[in-house]
């Protein structure tokens, strides 16, 4: 349950175990103890699942056509509509009014002919046209193809139990399923919410319960606006919104809120793709980080401003250093940062300097564009490994 190596188990999952050995045990001696109906289900008939929900929000409705989905579609997949569409549980899974919609079965698709995906909601079927490699143009049809889904998945813990990495291992079964799993899963440091547990539990060792609604379908497509870690998570309450849930279902079920660190894909003969994705999890110890479940209209903009630009002056706020440095490096532009090279020393030699960062000791100097040029043409190929998460909690194991 996320615990730190050392700490004792919490109450609920010591519980569980001793509620397990009493159904376990039960039919030992069946003239005294027979199995009811409840425990022969829960001993036969329990799975494990797994979901997993990106909390990308795409109001870019150019981005939604390059996807292949028509005018038509477009209004109910912007903002988080896409996310909400494409959770990956039990194949393709859909959100709406609080639940997860399973699809099942093989229906005609009923959208127009200017959908790439003529798709029914509940389908487990998916018609799709083939790309034209040439003019990547989407022309003539590809038929229908099984849903994508996830294959396997695999969590481990870090750093003694204060931080999880998952391995989640993912089918898709054409270039139009790839493009829509590539848009909300495969981009570094997107947020995204893993939940995994089993399908039948007990909190007596008798009577049989199920798992229903998680943090998917009650928490996490519902926050608008910029929300932080610490409120999502609800680490001010005392108690995660994710530990809630362990509490309800007797430790069935577990989750992690995280961040995509790495991902790979490898095309296959038969047209399909097998796609690997790497989380690691946010800890307890990041009180702050802003998670992109929703971006409000202000800071698309000022994100917008700051990749129409190749470098990005970053002033010293209430410290020497600004979140702009960071945030501009993230989008892949190099920031100038100004002071007096006295008091950015220790920083400069231990950080700075490494990175494609230009650092001006005098003001008057931003005037000067040709020795901003020149400065940027120095650094332009540092490597920015030191701002990647995974890359510190790297650097923290080895320590340990």
């Amino acid at each position: 349950m996320g615990n730190v190596i050392g700490q004792p188990l919490e109450g609920y999952v010591a519980q569980q175990i001793r509620h397990r050995q009493t159904l376990h045990g039960s039919g030992v001696r069946f003239d005294i103890n027979e199995r009811t109906p409840d425990q022969i289900n829960l001993l036969n008939s329990n799975t494990s699942w797994i979901k997993l929900a990106s909390g990308i929000s795409i109001d870019n409705d150019e981005r939604l056509k390059d996807l292949g989905f028509s005018n038509s579609e477009i209004p109910n997949l912007r903002g988080k509509g896409l996310a909400e569409k494409y959770v990956l549980f039990s194949g393709l899974s859909s959100f709406s009014n609080n639940k997860l919609s399973q699809r099942q079965g093989f229906r005609t698709p009923s959208f127009g002919n200017d959908s790439i995906f003529r798709d029914v909601e509940d389908s487990s079927y998916i018609y799709s046209k083939n790309l034209n490699n040439t003019t990547q143009e989407h022309s003539s049809d590809s038929g229908y193809a099984p849903m994508p889904g996830i294959i396997s998945a695999e969590i481990k813990a870090l750093n003694r139990g204060s931080l999880e990495k998952a391995f989640v291992k993912i089918k898709a079964q054409n270039r139009q399923q790839f493009d829509i799993i590539d848009a909300l899963y495969m981009r570094l440091g997107y947020t995204v919410l893993l939940e995994w547990g089993n399908s039948l539990y007990t909190d007596d060792g008798i009577n049989k319960k199920v798992v229903a609604n998680t943090v998917i379908e009650d928490e996490f497509f519902k926050h608008e606006g910029q929300r932080s870690y610490l409120d999502f998570l609800g680490l001010s309450e005392g108690t995660t919104v994710i530990e809630k849930y362990r509490i309800k279902y007797s430790g069935n079920y577990d989750g992690m809120l995280a961040i995509i660190s790495n991902f790979s894909w490898t095309f296959n003969p038969d047209g399909s793709y097998d796609i690997d994705v790497t989380l690691i999890s946010l800890g307890d110890v990041i009180e702050s980080l802003k998670t992109n479940l929703s971006i409000n209209s202000s800071y698309r903009d000022y994100v917008k401003k700051i990749k129409e630009h190749l470098a990005v002056v970053s002033p010293t706020g209430n410290g020497l250093e600004c979140i702009r440095t960071y945030e501009t490096l993230y989008l892949d532009r190099i920031p100038v940062c100004v002071g007096d090279f006295k008091n950015y020393q220790a920083i400069y030699n231990a950080i700075y300097k490494f990175l494609p960062i230009v650092f001006l000791s005098n003001p008057n100097d931003l005037k000067n564009i040709d020795l901003i040029k020149s400065e940027i043409n120095k650094v332009k190929n540092n490597s920015k490994e030191m701002i990647d998460y995974e890359y510190w909690v790297e650097q923290i194991l080895k320590k340990v």
